[in-house]
Parts: C-alpha cells; sequence; structure tokens
C-alpha cells in the first residue's frame, strides 16, 4: 500500500485568559487540506483527547495540556506524522 505523507501548520491564539491552537492538516503532495484527521497532543505518555480536522483541515484544541512535547496526526491512508512542539 503506498501511503501519504501529512503536513501541518499550527497557530496559536490568545484571547483574555483562554489560549487555543488551531492545527491545519494538510496533504504534502497535493497541498489539499485533509478532512476527518484525528490530531492528539502527547506528553511522554500521556495522551489529551484527540480533536478531528474539518472539511478545511483544521482543527481547534481549546487548550494544550502544560507540559506538551508532541502532537500526533493519524488518519488512514496516510503514515503517522509526529511534529514535536516548541514551548
Amino acid at each position: 500500500m503506498n501511503k501519504r505523507i501529512l503536513s501541518l501548520c499550527l497557530a496559536s491564539s490568545l484571547f483574555a485568559a483562554c489560549a487555543s491552537t488551531t492545527v491545519q492538516v494538510i496533504d504534502k503532495h497535493s497541498n489539499l487540506p485533509v478532512a476527518c484527521a484525528t490530531v492528539t497532543a502527547v506528553n511522554g505518555n500521556v495522551y489529551s483527547p484527540a480533536v478531528l480536522t474539518n472539511v478545511y483541515g483544521e482543527a481547534v484544541a481549546p487548550t494544550l495540556p502544560i507540559g506538551v512535547k508532541a502532537l500526533v496526526i493519524k488518519k488512514p491512508g496516510y503514515d503517522t506524522k509526529r511534529v514535536e512542539v516548541s514551548p
């Protein structure tokens, strides 16, 4: 089976005391958004609840847990992608 590769774009927004993180998942070869991919924040062996991307490939995590080290993106037919997060 020939799997496709995911790319990830991150954007953080700060609204008053609430922080949210928007993630956009795109197909690396076609540059098209990837809908219905799961995005999970990871800290060691602790995984936060996954968020699902919409038709634009975007997922919004209301808040990322403190100490998040990486985001893991999964979708059938694609290679799983782990992206390290800088503090």
